[in-house]
C-alpha cells in the first residue's frame, strides 16, 4: 500500500514524499495548505496515489515532526 509522508516546511506549504512497501519513490512534492487546513494536492502526485475524490485518507502523527497520509477505502482502485 501507498502512504504519503509528510513533514511542515511552513505555515502553507508541507513537503511529501510517497513511500510504498518500506521503499521511497525518489520524488517529492511541495504541497500548498490553506488557513483552514486543506491540501492542494498536484495531479501528478494523486495520479501516482491512485487517490481521487470520495477516497477517505487516514491522518497519522508519527510523533517525530512528520505525519502519513494513507487512502482507507476503495472508491478508486488501487
Amino acid at each position: 500500500m501507498k502512504k504519503l509522508v509528510c513533514v511542515s516546511f511552513s505555515n502553507s506549504r508541507i513537503i511529501a514524499h510517497i513511500e510504498k512497501e518500506d521503499k521511497i519513490i525518489n520524488e517529492s512534492w511541495h504541497i500548498r495548505t490553506s488557513k483552514r487546513g486543506v491540501f492542494d494536492f498536484p495531479k501528478k502526485l494523486l495520479k501516482k496515489l491512485n487517490w481521487g475524490i470520495g477516497d477517505e485518507i487516514e491522518w497519522i502523527d508519527q510523533n517525530n515532526g512528520t505525519f502519513t497520509l494513507t487512502k482507507i477505502n476503495k472508491k478508486t482502485n488501487d
